[in-house]
């Protein structure tokens, strides 16, 4: 009984005990999976702390916030490149 319910890997499984147990995952909704929000959310904040801190400070905290500012506009990039890549059928892209 145990070895015929052990498989090998790669092993074709159509046996019923073993995919009658199994539950099919459900998709999750587009707006848990879409990275586009939290990038331009957390780009919008950079930009508005750069502005506050360019008028009441000088120095690292402002070279911080342009930093964050910055690498916002790297994360909109990059979240556009996987776009693209799913949309082309790369096998190697996150499906967003």
């Amino acid at each position: 009984m145990l070895r015929s319910t052990l498989h090998h890997v790669g092993e074709q499984n159509d046996s019923p005990e073993v995919t009658g147990s199994l539950r099919h995952t459900p998709e999750l909704p587009k707006r848990l999976t879409d990275l586009t929000p939290v990038v331009i959310v957390g780009t919008s904040i950079w930009a508005v702390a750069l502005v506050v801190l360019f008028f009441t400070t000088s120095g690292l905290w402002v070279q911080t916030a342009l930093s964050g500012f910055a690498l916002g506009f790297v994360g909109l990039a990059i979240v556009g490149w996987q776009r693209a890549a799913a949309r082309r059928g790369s096998k190697a892209a996150q499906r967003l």
